[in-house]
Protein backbone atom coordinates (compact mmCIF):
# COMPACT_ATOMS: atom_id res chain seq x y z
CA UNK A 1 0.00 0.00 0.00
CA UNK A 2 2.81 2.28 1.00
CA UNK A 3 4.44 1.63 -2.84
CA UNK A 4 1.44 2.34 -4.03
CA UNK A 5 1.44 5.26 -2.84
CA UNK A 6 4.38 6.24 -3.49
CA UNK A 7 3.98 5.97 -7.25
CA UNK A 8 0.95 8.01 -7.67
CA UNK A 9 2.57 10.79 -5.61
CA UNK A 10 6.00 10.21 -7.99
CA UNK A 11 3.12 10.70 -10.91
CA UNK A 12 2.06 13.69 -10.12
CA UNK A 13 4.40 16.21 -11.48
CA UNK A 14 4.77 14.27 -14.53
CA UNK A 15 0.63 14.72 -14.83
CA UNK A 16 0.74 18.22 -14.11
CA UNK A 17 3.14 18.83 -16.91
CA UNK A 18 2.25 16.76 -19.61
CA UNK A 19 0.45 17.67 -22.34
CA UNK A 20 -0.95 15.22 -25.29
CA UNK A 21 1.48 13.08 -26.69
CA UNK A 22 2.41 13.82 -30.72
CA UNK A 23 2.47 10.74 -32.76
CA UNK A 24 5.73 10.05 -34.50
CA UNK A 25 6.24 11.30 -37.77
CA UNK A 26 7.61 9.69 -40.87
CA UNK A 27 11.35 11.09 -41.34
CA UNK A 28 11.51 14.78 -43.21
CA UNK A 29 7.98 15.41 -41.64
CA UNK A 30 7.21 18.37 -38.47
CA UNK A 31 4.36 18.63 -36.75
CA UNK A 32 3.33 22.02 -35.80
CA UNK A 33 0.74 22.75 -32.55
CA UNK A 34 -0.68 25.63 -31.29
CA UNK A 35 -1.15 25.01 -27.20
CA UNK A 36 -2.26 21.46 -27.82
CA UNK A 37 -4.49 21.62 -31.41
CA UNK A 38 -3.13 20.08 -34.56
CA UNK A 39 -2.35 22.41 -37.08
CA UNK A 40 -0.63 20.98 -39.66
CA UNK A 41 1.73 18.67 -41.17
CA UNK A 42 4.04 19.85 -43.39
CA UNK A 43 7.27 18.23 -45.60
CA UNK A 44 10.49 20.13 -44.84
CA UNK A 45 10.31 21.43 -48.44
CA UNK A 46 6.27 22.57 -48.45
CA UNK A 47 7.45 24.24 -44.75
CA UNK A 48 10.38 26.20 -46.40
CA UNK A 49 8.11 27.21 -49.48
CA UNK A 50 5.09 28.40 -46.64
CA UNK A 51 6.96 30.70 -44.17
CA UNK A 52 10.22 31.20 -46.08
CA UNK A 53 12.77 29.91 -43.27
CA UNK A 54 14.51 27.28 -43.56
CA UNK A 55 13.19 23.43 -41.77
CA UNK A 56 14.50 22.64 -38.25
CA UNK A 57 15.89 19.70 -37.96
CA UNK A 58 15.52 17.84 -34.70
CA UNK A 59 18.45 18.40 -32.24
CA UNK A 60 19.14 16.40 -29.22
CA UNK A 61 16.79 15.24 -27.38
CA UNK A 62 18.83 15.57 -23.97
CA UNK A 63 18.55 17.94 -21.08
CA UNK A 64 21.42 20.37 -19.84
CA UNK A 65 21.01 23.01 -17.45
CA UNK A 66 22.95 26.13 -18.34
CA UNK A 67 24.96 27.20 -15.54
CA UNK A 68 23.34 30.37 -13.56
CA UNK A 69 26.56 32.16 -12.35
CA UNK A 70 27.29 35.03 -14.40
CA UNK A 71 23.33 34.72 -15.96
CA UNK A 72 22.35 38.40 -17.09
CA UNK A 73 19.72 39.55 -18.84
CA UNK A 74 21.63 42.32 -20.82
CA UNK A 75 24.23 39.88 -22.45
CA UNK A 76 24.96 41.87 -25.53
CA UNK A 77 23.30 39.50 -27.43
CA UNK A 78 20.10 37.97 -27.91
CA UNK A 79 19.10 34.99 -25.64
CA UNK A 80 16.08 32.10 -25.74
CA UNK A 81 16.38 31.35 -21.92
CA UNK A 82 14.46 27.74 -20.90
CA UNK A 83 13.19 27.20 -17.74
CA UNK A 84 12.39 23.39 -18.05
CA UNK A 85 12.45 20.67 -15.57
CA UNK A 86 13.97 17.06 -16.00
CA UNK A 87 10.74 15.64 -15.14
CA UNK A 88 8.57 17.62 -17.19
CA UNK A 89 7.20 15.21 -20.36
CA UNK A 90 6.30 18.44 -22.25
CA UNK A 91 9.90 19.75 -21.89
CA UNK A 92 11.52 16.62 -23.25
CA UNK A 93 9.08 16.82 -26.28
CA UNK A 94 9.51 20.31 -27.43
CA UNK A 95 14.05 19.98 -26.52
CA UNK A 96 14.82 18.15 -30.10
CA UNK A 97 12.57 21.27 -31.80
CA UNK A 98 14.53 23.53 -29.40
CA UNK A 99 17.94 21.96 -29.60
CA UNK A 100 17.73 22.26 -33.35
CA UNK A 101 17.32 26.30 -33.19
CA UNK A 102 19.96 26.15 -31.15
CA UNK A 103 21.67 24.18 -33.70
CA UNK A 104 20.44 26.40 -36.47
CA UNK A 105 21.50 30.06 -34.70
CA UNK A 106 24.02 28.97 -31.88
CA UNK A 107 26.72 31.25 -33.05
CA UNK A 108 24.14 34.53 -32.73
CA UNK A 109 22.09 33.60 -30.01
CA UNK A 110 22.25 32.56 -26.58
CA UNK A 111 20.19 29.62 -25.28
CA UNK A 112 19.87 29.35 -21.90
CA UNK A 113 18.59 26.10 -20.44
CA UNK A 114 17.50 27.15 -16.39
CA UNK A 115 16.62 24.09 -14.41
CA UNK A 116 13.20 25.42 -12.24
CA UNK A 117 13.98 23.04 -9.08
CA UNK A 118 17.49 24.69 -9.03
CA UNK A 119 17.25 26.89 -6.31
CA UNK A 120 20.24 29.14 -8.00
CA UNK A 121 17.39 29.76 -10.24
CA UNK A 122 14.84 31.51 -7.99
CA UNK A 123 16.12 35.26 -8.24
CA UNK A 124 16.17 34.64 -12.18
CA UNK A 125 12.56 32.77 -11.80
CA UNK A 126 11.50 36.17 -10.00
CA UNK A 127 12.92 38.75 -11.81
CA UNK A 128 11.55 37.31 -15.09
CA UNK A 129 8.18 36.30 -13.73
CA UNK A 130 8.16 32.42 -14.27
CA UNK A 131 5.20 30.98 -13.48
CA UNK A 132 5.65 26.80 -15.07
CA UNK A 133 7.81 24.61 -17.45
CA UNK A 134 8.45 24.81 -20.03
CA UNK A 135 8.83 28.43 -19.86
CA UNK A 136 10.12 30.25 -22.93
CA UNK A 137 11.19 33.98 -22.74
CA UNK A 138 12.93 35.86 -25.90
CA UNK A 139 15.63 38.45 -24.44
CA UNK A 140 17.08 40.81 -26.81
CA UNK A 141 20.96 42.61 -26.56
CA UNK A 142 19.59 44.78 -24.25
CA UNK A 143 17.85 42.66 -21.11
CA UNK A 144 14.22 43.67 -22.92
CA UNK A 145 12.18 40.62 -22.89
CA UNK A 146 10.45 40.83 -26.24
CA UNK A 147 8.30 37.96 -26.39
CA UNK A 148 7.60 34.59 -23.72
CA UNK A 149 5.59 31.29 -24.04
CA UNK A 150 4.40 28.70 -21.74
CA UNK A 151 3.71 25.08 -22.33
CA UNK A 152 4.16 23.55 -25.73
CA UNK A 153 5.74 26.10 -28.32
CA UNK A 154 4.93 25.78 -31.94
CA UNK A 155 8.57 25.41 -33.43
CA UNK A 156 7.59 28.15 -36.67
CA UNK A 157 6.23 30.46 -34.09
CA UNK A 158 9.85 30.35 -31.93
CA UNK A 159 11.60 30.44 -34.85
CA UNK A 160 9.89 33.41 -36.66
CA UNK A 161 10.54 35.33 -33.50
CA UNK A 162 13.98 33.94 -33.28
CA UNK A 163 14.68 35.81 -37.14
CA UNK A 164 12.69 38.40 -36.45
CA UNK A 165 14.80 39.30 -33.04
CA UNK A 166 17.81 38.80 -34.61
CA UNK A 167 16.59 41.21 -37.70
CA UNK A 168 16.14 44.13 -35.12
Amino acid sequence: MLLLAGLLLASLPLAACSAAQAPILPEGQIQLEAGTRMVAEQTASQLVEATGLPAIRPGSPDFHASRVDGFMLASGRVQLVEFFAYWCAVCKAVAPTVHGLEDMYGQQVNFVYLDRDDPATLPIQEQLGYTYQPHFFLIDANGVVLAQWRGYIDGQELHSALVDALGQ
